[in-house]
C-alpha cells in the first residue's frame, strides 16, 4: 500500500493506493505537483480517506 496526503484550503486528505494502482499511476503520481484522484470515499473517527482506484495530472493551463 501507498499513502498519499493531499491538502488543499479545505484541509487534508489521506489517499490509500493499493500496490496494483501503485503499478498504474505511480509514475503519473509521483513527479506531479496536483494531482485529480478518483475513488472511494471513507469516513471514519473524524478522518477522511480515498481509495484510489484512478490518479491523473491535473494541468493548470495559462
Amino acid at each position: 500500500m501507498t499513502f498519499l496526503n493531499l491538502e488543499d484550503e479545505m484541509g487534508m486528505l489521506n489517499v490509500v493506493v493499493s500496490p496494483g494502482a501503485w503499478n498504474r499511476y505511480g509514475k503519473i503520481a509521483q513527479p506531479s505537483s496536483a494531482l485529480l484522484v478518483r475513488g472511494v470515499l471513507e469516513r471514519d473517527r473524524g478522518s477522511i480517506n480515498v481509495l484510489a482506484d484512478r490518479i491523473d495530472q491535473f494541468i493548470i493551463a495559462n
